[in-house]
């Protein structure tokens, strides 16, 4: 970790003692490690194309006589041709809200940076932008031709300008313009965009072909590499650019405005979680965020949320997959106690009212109905959930016709009433259900009373999905993920850092199970499953139902070494020729059918499932291994089962009768 020490700041070895852990040659090999991402399926994809090409050059030119070349040769240009284009059509990079702040709009805030640019050398800055977000951050905009010169923006959340003193946020703006002096945002630009093309393209690549499972195995190994490589990296130019702060503003200040950041940032997460409510409940905020923060800045200032919001940070160790160090080391790296420090005063005159002058309040206003515009746009989606959520609820409430719900209707009346931002009907409909269950609730229920439970900032929720994630270990990544939301938000004297690593472990779990399953699976890992008679009976009950559709389904039991406790099914679909004639859609129907055949096996028996539809959505050797390994389910005419278990929770026709085979 570098040392700034207040002896040793000057401007010629300002950055000499934090730029030792950054070398140039460190640089070029994270760099061209970055590039080998893009290089490597545009090389893929060029080389499927001009294989295809000449395939079908041979055939055309009487070279090659074989009638399959220009098939494989179409195929082949296809595969490449695609591929190239999911490539140059991913865009990682999202503009966020903002409002272009000109000379004449905030002249004093154009003054503060254009004098701390000539003290740190730091290039012309062509646009200051005023974002809606807790933050500030130095961007470098690529040219669009080569011959240009690229831009430097400095983007400023006006929520840092109502948190922060005039002084404070002269430390913050001399941190983010060493980042611009430096040319971190051009390398941190390219590691992001690097980053994000093999987060996306391990999604886009989710197929069973030949070229995506290549491109997938590639991304599988380059993404993990290229985080382990780029964050350390990240981190260090962190210090850097500290050093800049703290060489303008000096040691002390520059740790004031690291803890002032840290401990304001308490009131902004409260405003974003008053605002997520009101939007999850359909109704669109009537104050301004803005107004908001300001008064929730005074209320935790004197009840003592934002000193605890402080102590988290302070107590928080750097993780591997964090951004930026931990508060600790970065006051550790200044040459201040961390156990010394405390939360600053709020400033009596944010840095708003004289940095913002004149136009402070209209910058203000058209920032704000920028956000209700985006609040109108995400409504309308919640809306649209929210409907179909109601026509799901009419539909399990006819369905039910008086009578009790079983499991399955239970979790997806809660799961409905979740979405409606009712919590407390969705805990209800949970508790109700426990009652009628000796034996304790399924994993799924469990969940999502502890989803209900946090809505309601009950920090008993957190042992309920932890206690879920335990039983069905495919909940692990939803846990992880909620838990870690309401603990940044709600439930900060609830964080520790046990409780951080716990979660750290349920993210990797499941990361790598869902990496594990995205693989072909091996003949050895495969095996028939022990259904018992009334799993049979219920699969019976949907297979009667779409009889015309499905001519055979195959089912294997996969082992999972990443989460050896999970029972794990591969389903495969075959559906009758006749059908493929008649739909285009055929697939996503079939998908939804064998869905729909082990629901209740997901809902009770704490199972994982994975569909494929024969013959066009899964490989040959999958297949194979499947029917070989598998236990295939028939669906004869006219023969019956004898007492059949019934449906949990749901109503049977009697006259419905059918017979399932197993063979090993």
């Amino acid at each position: 970790m570098p040392s700034i020490k207040k002896s040793s700041l000057s401007f010629e070895n300002v950055f000499s003692a934090a730029d030792k852990a950054i070398s140039g040659k460190e640089e070029k090999r994270l760099w061209w490690f970055a590039l080998l991402g893009p290089v490597f399926i545009t090389s893929l994809s060029l080389t499927f194309l001009i294989l295809g090409g000449w395939f079908i050059w041979l055939t055309v030119s009487g070279q090659a006589g074989a009638r399959t070349l220009p098939i494989l040769g179409a195929v082949l240009m296809l595969m490449g041709g695609s591929m190239l284009w999911a490539l140059l059509t991913l865009r990682p990079e999202e503009e966020v809200v903002h409002v272009l702040v000109s000379r004449e709009d905030a002249p004093a805030l154009w003054a503060m940076i254009d004098a701390l640019s000539k003290r740190l050398g730091t290039p012309k800055i062509d646009a200051v932008k005023l974002t809606a977000e807790y933050n500030a951050a130095a961007v470098q905009v690529p040219a669009p031709l080569p011959f240009m010169s690229e831009k430097a923006e400095v983007h400023v959340g006006l929520p840092f300008l109502l948190a922060l003193s005039q002084e404070e946020l002269r430390s913050v703006l001399a941190h983010e313009l060493g980042h611009i002096s430096r040319q971190h945002p051009r390398m941190a630009r390219s590691l992001w965009r690097a980053l994000a093309q093999a987060a996306l393209a391990r999604e886009v690549f989710d197929d069973s072909g030949l070229f995506a499972y290549l491109a997938r195995r590639f991304y599988a190994w380059y993404g993990p590499a290229l985080q382990r490589r780029a964050l350390p990296f990240l981190r260090q130019q962190e210090f850097v650019a500290d050093a800049a702060s703290a060489f303008i503003v000096g040691v002390d200040m520059a740790a004031r405005a690291l803890c002032a950041f840290e401990g304001r940032a308490a009131a902004w997460h409260a405003v974003m979680r008053a605002l997520q409510r009101s939007l999850e409940k359909g109704q669109m905020p009537d104050v301004s965020p803005f107004a908001q923060f300001r008064d929730r800045l005074q209320d935790m200032d004197r009840n003592g949320r934002a000193k605890a919001w402080l102590a988290r940070a302070l107590r928080l160790k750097t993780d591997e997959e964090d951004t930026h160090p931990s508060l600790s080391e970065r006051l550790s790296a200044l040459g201040v106690n961390a156990q010394a420090v405390a939360l600053p005063p709020l400033p009596e005159k944010p840095a708003a009212e004289t940095l913002l002058a004149p136009n402070a309040a209209r910058l203000e206003r058209d920032l704000t109905e920028m956000m209700q515009a985006q609040f109108e746009m995400h409504l309308q989606t919640v809306k649209q959930e929210q409907e179909e959520a109601i026509r799901s609820l009419k539909a399990v409430q006819e369905r039910l016709k008086g009578r009790q719900p079983g499991a399955e209707e239970s979790c997806i009346l809660a799961h409905h009433w979740l979405q409606l931002g009712k919590p407390e009907r969705a805990l209800a409909v949970i508790e109700s259900l426990e009652t009628r269950m000796p034996n304790g609730l399924p994993p799924l229920a469990l969940g999502l009373r502890g989803l209900a439970r946090l809505k309601r900032d009950d920090e008993r929720g957190v042992i309920d999905l932890l206690d879920a994630a335990a039983r069905f270990p495919m909940l692990a990544g939803m846990a992880a993920e909620e838990v870690g939301s309401w603990l940044g938000i709600a439930g900060v004297q609830h964080d520790t850092q046990e409780l951080r690593d716990e979660l750290k472990r349920l993210r990797v779990q499941d990361e790598k199970a869902q990496a594990e399953l995205h693989e072909r699976p091996k003949a050895a890992m495969l095996k028939p499953p022990a259904l018992r008679p009334d799993e049979k009976a219920w699969i019976g009950e949907v297979l009667m139902t779409h009889a015309e559709v499905i001519k055979s389904v195959h089912v294997a039991q996969r082992q999972v070494k990443a989460m050896p406790a999970l029972r794990h099914l591969e389903v495969l679909v075959t559906v009758r020729p006749g059908f493929w004639l008649k739909t285009f859609n055929g697939t996503e129907k079939c998908a939804q059918l064998a869905e729909e055949i082990f629901s209740l096996l997901v809902f009770l028996q704490q199972t994982s499932v994975r569909v494929l539809v024969s013959p066009f959505a899964s490989d040959f050797l999958t297949r194979r291994r499947i029917r070989k390994r598998g236990a295939r389910l028939l669906l004869p005419k006219a023969e019956t089962i004898t007492n059949a278990t019934p449906r949990p929770g749901l109503s049977r026709n009697k006259s419905e009768s059918v017979e399932i085979k197993q063979v090993s």
